[in-house]
């Protein structure tokens, strides 16, 4: 499997600043100025590489002990040659950083012109000066002028760069795309040539700044999911994810974001990809399934109606369903604009003991963070209220910060990527008393202070917890009170990081969530993200944090079209609505996993530094959940008796169904872990901040493995279940997918896969994601249409099916279907209270074996038989 990257240089294009793009290098010796300190041994002639940028000079001596030295064109006051290969600059400011290769806040030196000297070693003066003036000259221009200078010039070199057709693995190998693009890593832009030929996909960047091989590479049979993907707020991405592939290079990474031109470039990209015929080779299912798979990911088709409906029903855990909403909503571990969003669940940081069966212990999800607090909602109103309404006002808003932007993912892994926090913060750390210290604190402030109103990212449920400590010995100075800030300070209740994330991680799971998340679920992803629900929810942001709120590729006035692309990627962006109806409730509660259970993934994972957020292996609990009917094992999901109270909005009980697991994604994490080394480190990203965006792997190949066993398939050790049986005619999966799964026929009548389960509120069903799917299987036409016409992978799908679900239809189940279950919840609560009135009794169990008294009824067994065999 992928491994991980070797060391690169202390050089990294992090350094740079916002918006400055590399352009050239050189081999160098300087002549370092007795006034700048840094030259620790005093050497006259000290050897290293010049580093051309848009925006300044770098010089990276050889000796590490010695910092690189960044000097800024706009205080660079002389540059011109002395002779052939010697130039000679003066500046009135330096900036020093990486001495000992330490991560630490920028040294500034400031005042006198000091002079440096460069003697160029291969090239000539001429060479460098002539580069250096252009760069010299947009410097003094405006802004937006000076930014639309450095876009045209970086346009102009990624379209004069050549492929080396020498990188090509195989010398019968035939290109079929090659264009400029841009490969995004977090706070990251790489320009290059992306070359896609008849077997492998290639990117040459413009400049080979890390060192190494010059051209990334990864065979098409081994891509495993193609995504369109958004870059501010514009339809100009794709998304690439890999599985390890067989001969020749890998890529290094287990995932790619590359961004073009414009949106017809991206899709032509993506069309020329998925119509060669050895893509996805390497998976199970061929080329078919990763179609398939892309489709998945953009919540194509019926696909994101069945992965609700696998979640109401307990087959995917509130963890596993939230990532696949963020996937599937655009968001990526490629780009820090765009980065996941997971929501606070708790409200207990205070106790010494955390009690999950407490519902005072819990944040209200029905709420965004901003109205949590009634008193600072008001405050929020009456600014609302007074904001001009004039024609061409700016629409008004409640919060004019957002709850997910790059400098609130940083405040939370500063320690984890103190490189990317200094690039955010211009060199700087920021003061103490702002950056995360306290667990407690933050929850102080997200409920109280006016401009916070971030919510969590997934690594608070999905690692080791290693980013709450200071590996590292961080220099994150000192708060008001005189503490140094050092490790996060954690709640009473928890022992250690790991048992922070091994509690919080329960919590996401617990029965309170549960019956609240799709509450959480309307207000990030669903109908109450914009428009009128939107404002009785308390739920508006700054308009510009909206996908399609403005045309930046219509605008003709450079200054506003850069101010407005600035705000759009520094302040907030939200994902991609999904469900423009409310979203269903889930009708399977389990109890939240014991914390002690979920350590051992924790600490002994195989890649702990960076936690197991695999998008790919994501796939496999979302094909288990939707293509299975009946579980190898069903296991009894016990009903808490609070569980009626949970609903902070409706007060509606929480049907206890039978569930497949209660920890699909533990499961899933486990299996993914246990089948695959490290993944390796994306570009730009230091170990603890890897591209958490994975593979399906071993863990895709043994699902497929128990798929294809039908009968003999068996649950493995760690959690994850694997289906008994396949039905044709009630597990409709994508034609596309053909081979990928084996289908039998079983006598029980199924669970809705397509739709979503109601529980007497109105479903989105009608939603143009959740189509009824026919039994012959579909595959996703849009998806298809937007990357490729691959008609010999795909069959016809019944368009009218498809297009106009019957009016009383709930996908894959008809009405009657629809209304008998319904009778039957309804009949499970007036059993349920004529039991409480009846007292405790003797039951039997489904074996007629007399079970224990209890005071609680299960309500399964008040279900049909036939209701019974498609919930378990």
């Amino acid at each position: 499997m992928f491994g991980l990257r070797s060391s690169a240089k202390r050089f990294s294009l992090l350094l740079l600043e916002e918006e400055e793009e590399y352009v050239a290098d050189f081999v160098a010796s300087c002549a370092w100025p007795t006034a700048v300190q840094g030259n620790v041994q005093q050497v006259k002639c000290m050897p290293g590489s010049l580093r051309l940028c848009s925006k300044s000079v770098f010089f990276e001596p050889d000796d590490v002990r010695v910092p690189i030295v960044r000097i800024p064109f706009l205080f660079v006051q002389q540059l011109e040659g002395i002779n052939l290969s010697t130039l000679s600059l003066a500046t009135t400011q330096v900036v020093k950083m990486k001495a000992n290769t330490a991560d630490a806040p920028y040294v500034v030196q400031k005042g006198a012109p000091t002079h440096w000297q460069f003697n160029l070693t291969y090239a000539t003066v001429d060479q460098f000066l002539v580069m250096a003036h252009e760069q010299l000259a947009a410097s003094r221009l405006p802004y937006a002028d000076r930014k639309e200078a450095l876009q045209a010039g970086a346009r102009q070199r990624a379209s004069e760069a050549v492929f080396d057709n020498s990188r090509l693995v195989e010398f019968t190998e035939q290109i079929q795309y090659d264009a400029p693009a841009v490969q995004q890593t977090p706070l990251v832009q790489e320009g290059g040539r992306l070359v896609v030929t008849d077997k492998r996909l290639y990117f040459q960047p413009l400049h080979n700044v890390a060192g190494g091989n010059p051209v990334r590479s990864h065979p098409l049979a081994a891509v495993a999911a193609i995504a369109h993907r958004n870059s501010s707020l514009r339809p100009i991405g794709l998304e690439l994810f890999f599985i390890e592939g067989e001969g020749g290079p890998q890529w290094g990474a287990p995932s790619a974001f590359f961004a073009f031109l414009n949106s017809v470039e991206a899709s032509r990209a993506g069309k020329v990809m998925l119509a060669q015929p050895c893509l996805g080779e390497a998976l199970p299912g061929g080329r078919s399934a990763a179609a398939a798979a892309g489709s998945i990911l953009e919540a194509g088709g019926s696909w994101l109606g069945k992965v609700t409906a696998g979640w109401q029903a307990g087959r995917i855990s509130n963890l596993d369903y939230l990532l696949y909403c963020n996937l599937a909503a655009g968001r990526s571990f490629n780009d820090l604009t765009q980065w996941p969003v997971f929501p606070w669940v708790l409200a207990d940081y205070h106790s010494t003991a955390l009690d999950l069966n407490k519902p005072a212990s819990f944040r209200d999800l029905s709420k965004p963070i901003g109205a949590l607090n009634s008193q600072r909602l008001e405050s929020y109103r009456f600014r609302f209220r007074e904001m001009p309404r004039d024609e061409g006002a700016d629409p008004p808003f409640l919060y004019g910060t957002h709850y997910s932007c790059p400098g609130y993912v940083m405040y939370w892994l500063v320690r984890a990527a103190p490189a990317h926090l200094l690039r955010l913060q211009n060199g700087r750390f920021d003061v103490a008393d702002r950056l995360f210290y306290s667990i407690p604190q933050s929850w102080e402030s997200v409920t109280s202070n006016p401009a916070d109103v971030k919510e969590l990212i997934p690594e608070f449920f999905l690692s080791n917890g290693s980013f709450l400590l200071n590996k590292d010995r961080l220099p994150l100075g000192c708060r008001q009170n005189g503490k140094s800030v050092d490790a996060v300070e954690l709640p009473p209740w928890a022992d250690s990081p790991e048992d922070f994330i091994a509690k919080h991680r329960a919590a996401l799971e617990s029965p309170f969530v549960s019956a609240n998340l799709h509450h959480w679920l309307d207000l990030i992803f669903g109908y109450k993200q914009k428009g009128k629900a939107a404002e009785e929810a308390d739920n508006v942001f700054h308009h510009l944090t909206y996908e399609g709120a403005v045309d930046i590729e219509s605008m003709t006035n450079k200054q506003h079209r850069a101010a407005l692309e600035s705000q759009i990627n520094e302040f907030g962006q939200c994902p991609r609505q999904l469900f423009k109806e409310p979203h269903p409730p889930r009708l399977a509660c389990p109890p939240a996993p014991d914390p002690a259970t979920l350590l051992p993934s924790l600490t002994t994972s195989a890649n702990s530094t960076a936690g197991t957020a695999l998008s790919l292996a994501l796939l496999t609990t979302i094909l288990t959940a939707t293509a299975s009917e009946e579980p190898q094992t069903s296991a009894s999901t016990q009903e808490s008796e609070l569980l009626h109270e949970l609903d902070v909005l409706h007060k509606e009980p929480c049907a206890a169904l039978t569930s497949a697991s209660s920890s699909s994604s533990s499961g899933i994490m486990l299996e993914a872990e246990a089948t695959s080394s490290p993944p390796g480190q994306a570009r730009g990203l230091p170990d603890r901040l890897r591209n958490w965006s994975g593979r399906m792997g071993g863990s895709l190949t043994a699902m497929v493995d128990n798929l294809t066993k039908g009968e003999g398939a068996s649950p493995s050790s760690s959690g994850f279940v694997s289906p008994r049986t396949l039905s044709a005619s009630t597990a409709p999966i994508a034609q596309s997918l053909k081979g990928l799964f084996q289908r039998q026929q079983t006598p029980h009548v199924p669970l809705p896969t397509g739709g979503v389960l109601t529980s007497g509120r109105k479903s989105f069903d009608q939603h143009p994601a959740s189509a009824a799917i026919s039994t012959s299987g579909s595959s996703d036409p849009d998806h298809s249409q937007r990357l490729e016409s691959h008609s010999q992978a795909t069959t016809s799908t019944s368009t009218d099916t498809a297009a106009k679900p019957p009016a009383h239809s709930n996908a894959t189940a008809t009405a009657s279907d629809t209304k008998d279950l319904q009778a039957a919840l309804q009949q499970m609560m007036i059993s349920r209270q004529q039991a409480a009135a009846a007292g405790p009794s003797n039951t039997e169990d489904q074996n007629g074996n007399a079970a224990p008294p209890s005071s609680k009824k299960s309500w399964g067994a008040k279900l049909p038989l036939q209701f019974k065999a498609g919930i378990t």
